[in-house]
């Protein structure tokens, strides 16, 4: 026999399916931040707001201090976008002052290798602010990846006043799966800038 509700209908039995509106509902919603998720994606991660060198008091290296990384700004320095060349070195493993020629020979520019701290971007930034305070600066130019750009620049510009240009490092192909790895790490590095507000 079947039991209806007050209102006519008949209720839903107990491990029935959810309704298919609701499960369409849920679809639309998952949908809908997916779309999201690869719209910052692609705007903040793959598509970096990107600027023409400048004039600027220091070209600085975020880390890791790759070659190809390190070639980008001695190019700039030599050019005479800057009297100055900051690099962001490792204190341990990877690209230790030792291990980066700029570092480890006689330049005929200022070079400067330090170690951040915490070792994350947020530290970089903090040293940054800490040497323009020291220098007296108003503007760097800041050396990074694609993926890298405009977090960085978000950092950066929480901890200091200055004038930031961004410039890609040259002759670093992306290959399908190393995009995957970046989107996947930034992914969560946005989340954490995203919960700190403060330099």
């Amino acid at each position: 026999m079947n039991v209806t509700s007050p209102t006519g209908k008949t209720p839903p039995r107990d491990g029935s399916r959810p309704p298919r509106r609701l499960i369409a509902r849920y679809l639309a919603v998952a949908l809908a931040c997916l779309a999201c998720w690869v719209f910052l994606l692609v705007s903040l991660v793959a598509l970096p707001r990107v600027d023409e060198p400048q004039q600027a008091d220091a070209v600085v290296v975020l880390g890791p201090a790759r070659p190809q990384r390190v070639d980008t700004a001695v190019a700039l320095v030599e050019a005479g976008y800057a009297q100055m060349l900051v690099v962001s070195v490792a204190r341990s493993g990877g690209y230790t002052p030792d291990r980066v020629d700029v570092c480890s020979t006689q330049q005929p520019f200022e070079v400067l290798c330090l170690p951040p701290d915490p070792n994350t971007t947020q530290g970089e930034a903090r040293y940054i602010a800490a040497l323009a305070a020291q220098h007296g600066w108003s503007s760097v130019i800041l050396v990074s990846m694609h993926t890298h750009a405009n977090r960085a620049r978000m950092y950066v510009a929480r901890c200091v006043d200055l004038d930031i240009a961004i410039v890609l490092e040259q002759n670093r192909p992306m290959t399908p799966q190393r995009w995957a790895r970046e989107l996947v790490y930034e992914t969560g590095a946005w989340g954490k800038a995203a919960a700190t507000f403060s330099c």
